[in-house]
């Protein structure tokens, strides 16, 4: 295992096309399906997780080398899977960095196409209400789950999707708009996932999902729809209808961040939680 990892590793993290990985699942009748992955760490494969499906599993590919994960996270809430080895080889890898993208700023988009790896530059145009950048780009195939690298080469965030149209009426030199999910919104994620302290023991007690609100009536950020009683949760001060803004000095908007990051925790966290047109502070536990 280990020397076949080695042949996949790049010789030297030289640019952002280093930490590509190309990704492949074979499907019925013969078919085989490529998609981008992001070499994170030696050992972990970022991708999106609608491509990391039980039925077909994911695995890397180089040439005539497939290796298989031994492990693989997947985040529904997120939209991302980590696959991760056993074994170390990703030389090329690159570190999410935890700086969000720069409204106007250029991005360097790059992915897996089937006939290789595929660049575009595109522009960081707004951000959403739910955390998501748009990013204008041209139209070419292989950008889903593409990295964006920022003028310094830095990975910040990946291409989860098409959020617009082309412009005009000539698709030929039409413009997409693409959801760009910032690295600081699954930085927190992916650390817990890599570090094996996945699972806790101990449970926090809601039910919580992703909101946003494009009028701005309300924040956007962590909705909470069911708390139980007694709940670490509940004795903290959480209610159904509350919006948790920020844990720590962080912007969340996924559960899955917040529960990242008091999983994490060594001690207790502050939180803002937006109420009926009110913002309170409360203190949340760690969760073991």
């Amino acid at each position: 295992m280990l020397s076949l990892l080695i042949a996949l590793a790049a010789l030297s993290a030289a640019g952002p096309e280093d930490a590509i990985v190309t990704v492949k699942r074979d499907r019925p009748a013969g078919i085989t399906e490529v998609m981008t992955g992001i070499a994170i760490s030696p050992r972990h494969v970022l991708l999106l997780a609608s491509f990391a499906t039980s039925d077909a599993p994911p695995y890397v590919a180089s040439g005539r080398l497939r290796v298989d994960p031994d492990t693989v996270f997947y985040s529904r809430d997120l939209g991302l899977a980590i696959l991760s080895f056993d074994d170390a080889g990703f030389d090329g890898f690159m570190k999410p960095c935890d700086e969000p993208p720069v409204i106007g700023d250029d991005v360097r988009l790059v992915g897996q196409g089937v006939t290789g790896t595929v660049t575009a530059e595109g522009r960081v145009l707004d951000e959403s209400p739910d955390g998501i950048f748009l990013v204008s780009a041209p139209r070419i195939d292989g950008l889903m789950g593409a990295g964006a690298f920022d003028s310094e080469g830095r990975l910040i965030g990946v291409i989860r999707g098409a959020v617009g149209s082309s412009l005009g009426s000539r698709a030929a030199v039409g413009t997409d708009y693409l959801a760009l999910l910032p690295a600081r919104s699954w930085l927190v994620w992916s650390e817990l996932a890599m570090s094996g302290g996945w699972h806790a023991t101990s449970s926090f007690g809601v039910t919580a999902t992703s909101c946003s609100d494009a009028s701005g009536e309300r924040p956007s950020g962590v909705l909470i729809v069911a708390v139980d009683d007694g709940s670490p949760a509940c004795l903290c001060g959480l209610r159904p209808g509350d919006v948790v803004t920020h844990v720590e000095s962080l912007r969340v908007f996924h559960p899955e961040t917040m529960r990242s990051l008091l999983v994490l925790a060594e001690d207790s966290i502050e939180a803002r939680v937006w109420t009926r047109g009110t913002e309170r502070s409360i203190t949340l536990p760690p969760l073991r």
